[in-house]
């Protein structure tokens, strides 16, 4: 038997509750109940309902300040949430509840930016540490809206025996509410960048650890990500401290390196608390991320982090497809929406400088010496759907509006060959006469060179004095071959 066919996800709307509609908004309210039974250990009552008192403030219509809403997806029901009135004239999250067959598909987060829309000012939302995934998702949200500026806290429980609360606040005044740095996008497409991102090859590895003589056996590593890296080097016995901005990224990078010697810390470069700093590492290393850090701190904050002869590494880089053919089509697709997807370099190359970014701004920097650079060029194969989701993780297209996003992407005019023979160890053909009206009907193969740059350096001295570093970056590249 084959799987029951998935229910539609789109369009998702909010609709208020009328008075007729409040027995649908009890009979919802008790699978939202049943759905938190586990976690606070209830039971129903004898005639098989849960009490839900809360919901009679918002079922009556007599406060003003609770607002009911039904979450309709392509014009079924598919769950509700409340919102109350606080006390300094924000609005809280009184209750948010999505049916399970729509969980995961997108339609809570798109029920909650609907949701935000609704007041402009100050949020709290309230959750359960023990409702697992719940503040990854709200935390991703709340960065959607303000980019970092939201808190959480605890608040205790009057029940004995029942851990507190997390409360999340934040503001969508218009005085504050911005979008969110390109570095901190990632946590919605988390499983698509998990899937889909490129691993690093064992020479990049061998050649991160790689010391003359002394041990390593700790590490830092600065936007982990989903830990594609992180596991590489945790797997080689390296204690490694991960640290990642983004909940949801965390949230997978947390279940990947499961039983590897990795702690997962919720941080930037810039926010690690100073008692990190008083226990430096032996390997700071970042894969893809150093970009986002500041360019004023971040190599006086490396050197701190580092013990006396420590090891800095960097790698990583973006890919470029070398089939002329395909990059026609799909800078023809792409232009529509944006001239590059490329990130802007952090800052120009002196034109005196041998070495690509950072290592022309390492090799300047009075904290490090001995900067080397590498290409370790490696080759691999995917196909165009594989493709088409490894766009889907890069900053550039996460950062579009929605209704710019949401659209298929679409190559005119164009065929898709056969592929007869594909560099890398695979091969693989595609029908010929074929049309390819859109990104996802390209080529069936996309083979993909990871042309890598690894440059070392060692520092000269850290901010206290004394000590140096190694530095070893990767840059990347995609080749189409024919």
């Amino acid at each position: 038997m084959g799987s029951p066919p998935e229910p539609p996800v789109e369009p998702v709307e909010l609709v208020p509750v009328e008075r007729s509609a409040r027995a649908v908004l009890e009979h919802l309210g008790q699978l939202y109940r049943h759905d938190l039974s586990e976690a606070y250990q209830l039971l129903p009552n004898p005639d098989g309902t849960f009490n839900f008192r809360e919901l009679d403030r918002f079922r009556t219509g007599d406060d003003e300040g609770a607002r009911a809403w039904l979450v309709h997806v392509a014009g079924r029901l598919g769950g509700f949430a409340l919102i109350a009135s606080t006390p300094d004239g924000g609005r809280s999250v009184a209750a948010f509840f999505v049916v399970r067959a729509l969980r995961r598909s997108g339609v809570g987060r798109a029920a909650a930016r609907l949701l935000l829309t609704q007041h402009v000012g100050r949020w709290t939302i309230g959750f359960q540490d023990y409702n697992t995934g719940v503040e990854a998702s709200w935390t991703s949200i709340a960065t959607e809206a303000v980019g970092t500026r939201w808190t959480t806290r605890s608040q205790p429980v009057p029940v004995e025996g029942v851990p507190p609360d997390t409360l999340l606040t934040f503001d969508t005044g218009p005085e504050v509410a911005s979008p969110p740095p390109r570095g901190l996008t990632f946590g919605p497409a988390a499983e698509q960048y998990e899937r889909y991102r490129p691993g690093y090859p064992q020479e990049v590895v061998d050649l991160v650890l790689t010391t003359d003589g002394r041990p390593l056996t700790t590490a830092i590593e600065i936007g982990a990500g989903t830990g594609k890296a992180t596991r590489l080097i945790a797997a080689q016995g390296v204690a490694v401290l991960a640290v990642e901005p983004d909940p949801l990224m965390r949230a997978v990078l947390t279940r990947v390196t499961a039983g590897l010697p990795v702690t997962v810390v919720g941080s930037t470069l810039e926010t690690l608390p100073s008692e990190v700093a008083a226990h430096p590492v032996d390997l700071l290393y970042a894969a893809a991320a150093w970009h986002w850090t500041d360019p004023a701190t971040r190599w006086e904050q490396a050197a701190r982090l580092l013990v006396e002869g420590g090891t800095f590494a960097s790698f990583g880089g973006p890919m470029n497809l070398l089939d002329r053919d395909l990059v026609a089509q799909v800078e023809g697709v792409r232009a529509q929406f944006m001239q590059t997807d490329d990130v802007p370099p952090p800052r120009g190359d002196p034109a005196t400088s041998q070495l690509h970014w950072p290592g022309a701004e390492l090799v300047v920097s009075p904290y490090f010496t001995d900067v080397e650079e590498h290409d370790l060029p490696s080759t691999s194969t995917m196909t165009a759907d594989d493709f088409v989701g490894l766009l889907s993780t890069v900053s550039a297209y996460l950062i579009l509006p929605r209704a710019t996003a949401a659209p298929s992407s679409r190559a005119s005019g164009s065929s898709c060959r056969p592929r007869s023979r594909c560099a890398g160890t695979s091969s693989s053909t595609a029908p010929a006469g074929r049309t390819c009206p859109s990104l996802r009907e390209l080529p069936a193969a996309l083979p993909s060179a990871l042309p890598s740059a690894d440059v070392r350096a060692r520092a000269a001295r850290t901010p206290d004095g004394g000590g140096r570093c190694r530095w070893s970056p990767q840059a990347a590249g995609v080749t189409m071959v024919r």
